[in-house]
């Protein structure tokens, strides 16, 4: 029970010290769109992105990383957590805060890369036109199914890690 007590008073300091990026990244999901198979898009951008309990908890240890000066992460999760939904809208917004960056997205196969570069599209696609005025959009033509270009200089590849028979390929050449 102590300990139980312990871990709430750790999460409540956690989430008052992680405010300086977690403050702007909630007001960037408030206007972000996704599809959703639990509520309908009332405007057919898509519904707004509902944070469950597990995308809150993780966007607190993201956040207090970030203010602690850790910009590397790893995410042991889950199934059906929301963890990638939430990930992939760090990724956008961390493209469009930061122009000139570069990023990449590594997936175990094809099928999910690909998925996970529809998504980001979407999720770009889904703010309301001028949202980001003229600073921030797709780059139209030049993109490929391996990488994004965006308007403000940034760029987002898409590896598969992959399997062989002798272990895991990471990407290998990239």
């Amino acid at each position: 029970m102590f300990q139980f007590f312990l871990g709430q008073i750790e999460e409540r300091v956690m989430a008052l010290k992680s405010t300086k990026w977690l403050r702007l990244f909630e007001q960037f999901i408030a206007d972000i769109r996704i599809q959703s198979k639990e509520e309908l898009s009332p405007d057919g951008r898509g519904a707004p992105l509902q944070l469950w309990e597990s995308q809150r908890r993780y966007l607190r240890e993201v956040g207090n990383g970030l203010d602690n000066g850790i910009h590397s992460f790893n995410c042991l999760k889950s199934r059906q957590q929301g963890a990638t939904t939430v990930s992939l809208a760090i990724d956008v917004f961390w493209l469009a805060m930061h122009p000139g960056i570069r990023g990449c997205v590594v997936t175990d196969d094809e099928k999910k890369r690909d998925e996970n570069r529809g998504l980001i599209v979407s999720y770009v696609d889904s703010f309301p036109p001028g949202y980001f005025g003229e600073q921030f959009a797709i780059r139209r033509g030049g993109n490929s199914r391996t990488r994004l270009e965006f308007t403000n200089g940034s760029r987002l590849a898409f590896l598969v890690a992959g399997t062989r028979d002798k272990g895991t390929a990471w990407a290998e050449g990239s």
